[in-house]
């Protein structure tokens, strides 16, 4: 894939990240071509360069990263493999201002992170948090004049030939405008994966004047809702089975985002026998009406597929239910977990969307939804979303997939649930909206959990993720297979922390959960809707009494704000 950029986004904090997600380079010519990103850098006075890869090459000059010119008096900034060993080479005008060696070899194949950091104060070169190499001359990027090409995986020669090619595995690339303190290399360099986690704890659940009652009945069972926010930003609707995953669905209203709700309102008579939980999407058809979306699975029986019902006006009438795919071969279940908008080839929106499920054995489905030209949808024949990684869906039992998009738009990542509780839950990466997806990995343990949904902070631009929180090895005795489920929960991190399978920010406990069963947590399926204002609307269901044996639903709001400050005096 010469010269192809594979995912580029410029963050708040001054990083230019590169997400290649354990792209194969060989030394016949594959590279990545970031060149019209140098204006950026190369008049740092402070720089540092962090790059996760692996290599079981042991020959000489790879390069990992290059930043040259193509002058016969080339000038060149190198961070290479050479006999295994990590080789930094800083040149101008063939003048060798810099060149720092490690000790030991990192050809072992298996992933590394390198950190070298530059200023005023000099050179400083870590692998995996250790220093590896030091040089206390001060050097910036100003220092090598005339740069005009910058590339991961090749360096140029003095014709601005491609050289000394990468060749391994490279994860990603990030670019910092500062020098990085002793603290900030730890952090980064950190791989291993927890099935527990260090960031802030902060606990909600007794703040009861955030909570809001949505809807509970005496004797019934109120579970898994599913919420939207239509474009006034005040307009709400919830729907809920009246069972555990099946029986009639429930719709309520709310006019003023989430502080008071209606009185049940009148629904389809096909509502009446749903055999899954519905699941509901705002979307925007071709012809410019905001639609309301509701799929809900048909998992059982001889037919199968799933079901959809609308409202394209406002949610003052919907459809009856129409069955798609009842061949038997679609046991829809969380149908849809996710349902996102993708983009053309070019770059823009199309009127498409990615629709997935799950089945009984642990098959993820992606489906597409489109409309013809009399407005009516269309749904492709769903096909196998993660068949290339059959082993892990199946070993891992993956689903109830969330996918979220990149804050600059060019990547989409899926969250799974690991239903088996053997490791962790899981990410893909996928630069092809959707039709490809990199090896599912394990996330950190402050992501263990169920049907996460996940909503971008319009004033941070920092995620906030919720779900129903699964913790593994609770008695501490060192058996991961053990596990409990616990309470409704929200994770705070950056895109960023999870294409770096980094912990995040904080973990937050929303509502406590008493469910009377020995894995406890039945709860924690959730709608993730956003104000212009920065509160987040949050609605569950849940065993939120010690003395009511029946869940029902609830909704709070926060602001990541609200939650800055609560850490700020914890410290």
């Amino acid at each position: 894939m010469r010269g192809k950029k594979i995912c580029k986004s410029l963050e708040g904090d001054g990083v230019l990240s590169y997400s290649v997600k354990e792209r194969f380079f060989s030394d016949l010519k594959e590279f990545v071509d970031i060149s019209e990103d140098i204006n950026k850098i190369k008049n740092l006075k402070e720089f540092t360069i962090v790059i996760k890869f692996r290599s079981n090459i042991n020959s000489r000059d790879k390069t990992l990263f290059s930043i040259s010119d193509s002058r016969e008096n080339f000038s060149q900034l190198a961070l290479r493999l050479s006999d295994g060993k990590l080789n930094l080479y800083i040149r101008e005008n063939h003048n060798l201002l810099c060149h720092i060696k490690s000790a030991k070899k990192y050809s072992d194949n298996s992933w590394h992170i390198v950190i070298m950091s530059l200023g005023d104060w000099g050179i400083k070169l870590y692998v995996d948090g250790n220093e590896v190499g030091y040089l206390k001359s001060p050097i910036n990027l100003s220092m090598i004049t005339e740069l005009n090409s910058m590339n991961i995986g090749r360096a140029l020669d003095n014709k601005g030939e491609g050289i000394r090619h990468f060749h391994g595995d490279i994860d990603y690339l990030d670019l910092y405008d500062r020098c990085l303190s002793r603290e900030e290399v730890k952090e980064l360099s950190k791989q291993e994966v927890k099935i527990g986690y260090d960031i802030p704890f902060i606990d909600l659940s007794k703040d009861k004047d955030r909570q809001v009652l949505v809807d509970k009945e005496e004797g019934v069972y109120l579970g898994h809702p599913s919420t939207v926010l239509m474009d006034d930003k005040k307009t709400m609707y919830v729907v809920y089975p009246k069972g555990h995953g099946v029986g009639p669905i429930v719709l309520k209203k709310s006019e003023d985002s989430g502080l008071t709700w209606s009185e049940r309102l009148e629904t389809p008579v096909s509502w009446n026998n749903s055999e899954e939980t519905p699941i509901i999407y705002k979307i925007k058809k071709p012809n410019g009406i905001s639609r309301i979306e509701m799929i809900s699975g048909i998992p059982r029986g001889g037919e199968k597929g799933f079901r959809t019902s609308y409202s394209d006006d406002c949610g003052k009438t919907w459809s009856e239910f129409k069955h798609y795919f009842p061949t038997g071969k679609y046991g829809g279940i969380v149908a849809h977990a996710s349902l996102t908008r993708i983009k053309k080839k070019k770059g823009d929106m199309d009127n498409k969307w990615l629709g997935i499920f799950h089945d009984l054995n642990y098959n993820n489905w992606k489906t597409y939804l489109s409309f013809d030209e009399n407005g009516e949808e269309v749904w492709t024949e769903p096909v196998r979303l993660l068949e290339e990684h059959n082993l892990i869906e199946k070993t891992a039992q993956l689903c109830e997939i969330e996918v979220l998009r990149s804050p600059d738009g060019n990547q989409l990542a899926l969250i799974a649930r690991s239903q088996g509780k053997k490791n962790n839950s899981m990410i893909a990466f996928s630069n092809d909206e959707g039709e490809t997806w990199t090896e599912p990995l394990e996330l950190q343990g402050a992501l263990m959990g169920e049907r996460h949904k996940a909503t971008y902070d319009p004033i941070s631009g920092r995620l906030l993720i919720t779900f129903r929180e699964i913790i593994r090895d609770p008695k501490k005795t060192g058996d991961k297979n053990d596990w409990v489920a616990g309470h409704w929960v929200a994770w705070v991190g950056t895109y960023d922390d999870l294409v770096h399978n980094r912990e995040g920010q904080y973990r937050i406990r929303l509502m406590e959960d008493f469910t009377p069963t020995e894995k406890s947590g039945d709860c924690g399926y959730a709608g993730n809707e956003v104000l212009d204002d920065g509160n987040f609307v949050l609605t569950s269901y849940g065993y939120w009494e010690k003395d009511y044996n029946k869940p029902y639903i609830k909704s709070l709001r926060v602001t990541l704000k609200e939650i800055d400050e609560i850490v700020r005096e914890m410290v």
